[in-house]
């Protein structure tokens, strides 16, 4: 390891410069003790990354050294947001240096004053695990349409043939919902304009958000041929409609998202979409009170058998009261995101708060 390269590449002081020597010299035994690849990636921005130190197993994934090799935030999200945001993920997929897929591990190595300073990724190779995986998912589709097949008699039709009627109906069923959805909104705004009580205005805010993320989600079915999602443009389009509503506000908020492809059924991407939109109002609402400017990042990723939906922002540590723990009661915001999470999803619901700021990791089946 060049020492004084990275001391001044990176720009840590003495003391970040041991942590990172100490683990240089030790990261080799771990990786035989673990059977497992192990690298620690330092970072020049939130764009671009490089490993420097590598400990490679007996049976490495590797074919070479790749200490000194840039790392890519579409190649590696879990390891950029574990940088951004100093939480350690698990079960996540990565692309490597060497272009496989791999199973990704991720510890933050902190530095002065609690800052992150590197990345500590272990990694597993699943090539043949994922194949397996969209073999699996594929046979399933198939068996599906097959089984409802049997439905088409009797004036009864199958909702998921492309071209159908049934298809058609179930279009137009959206969009008679998406309208009756907004035509509440625009009711509940104009309401919210009239009122002069600030806590009402608040509440009607809260809802009209919750309504226009219902809104769209049935807005992206109305072009669906399938009860099918891809779950990464929903979230995008839901993120950048939040946006667009609280644009013109005196708060300078900036929204980031990033996420993998992944189709999921209707109900289950409207849960994920309910869930990002109450935490960004509480994002707004709570982590931004005091203040005018900010970040907002929202990230899906994919595992062997799970999704992880996780939502940051960089606004004030969330402060709980210990009289609502008692009672389970986190505020309606959260508690709709854990109901969601848990009996929607089927799924967990984590909640990390640091002077860094607050994540909400939400990870459900697949």
């Amino acid at each position: 390891m060049d020492r004084e390269f990275i001391k001044k590449t990176f720009g840590m002081s003495d003391y970040e410069l041991r942590i990172i020597e100490d683990i240089d010299r030790a990261i080799g035994y771990y990786s035989g003790l673990t059977k497992s690849d192990l690298f620690l990636d330092c970072f020049f921005s939130d764009k671009e990354g490089m490993v420097v130190s590598q400990g490679q197993p007996r049976n490495s994934l590797y074919e070479r050294n790749i200490v000194g090799e840039k790392v890519l935030p579409k190649n590696e999200p879990t390891v950029f947001y574990t940088m951004e945001t100093g939480i350690g993920m698990s079960d996540s997929y990565g692309v490597s240096q060497e272009n496989k897929a791999v199973q990704q591990n991720t510890s933050p190595v902190f530095g002065d004053n609690g800052r992150v300073i590197g990345v500590l990724v272990q990694e597993s190779d699943v090539s043949d695990k994922a194949r397996l995986s969209d073999k699996l998912h594929h046979m399933a589709n198939v068996t599906e349409k097959l089984s409802s097949s049997g439905l088409v008699s009797a004036g009864v039709t199958d909702i998921n043939s492309g071209a159908g009627e049934g298809s058609i109906l179930i279009q137009e069923t959206h969009h008679r919902i998406k309208n009756n959805l907004q035509t509440i909104s625009s009711i509940l705004n104009i309401q919210r304009r009239r009122t002069l009580n600030e806590e009402t205005k608040s509440v009607l805010a809260d809802n009209i958000s919750r309504i226009n993320s219902l809104a769209a989600m049935h807005e992206i079915m109305m072009t669906s041929s399938t009860d099918e999602i891809e779950l990464s443009d929903a979230l995008r389009k839901q993120v950048e409609l939040f946006e667009s509503i609280h644009e013109g506000t005196d708060q300078d908020i900036r929204y980031d998202y990033d996420g993998v492809e992944l189709m999921v059924p209707f109900e289950k991407a409207q849960a994920v979409s309910m869930i990002v939109n109450e935490l960004m109002v509480n994002a707004v609402k709570h982590g931004f009170r005091d203040r005018k400017e900010g970040v907002i990042k929202v990230r899906l990723l994919e595992g062997e058998s799970r999704a992880t939906v996780m939502v940051f922002n960089d606004g004030e540590a969330y402060k709980e009261n210990p009289e609502k723990r008692r009672k389970r009661d986190t505020g309606l915001g959260l508690e709709i995101v854990r109901g969601l999470a848990e009996d929607k999803l089927r799924g967990s619901y984590t909640l990390e708060s640091s002077n860094m700021g607050t994540t909400v990791i939400i990870s459900f089946p697949l």
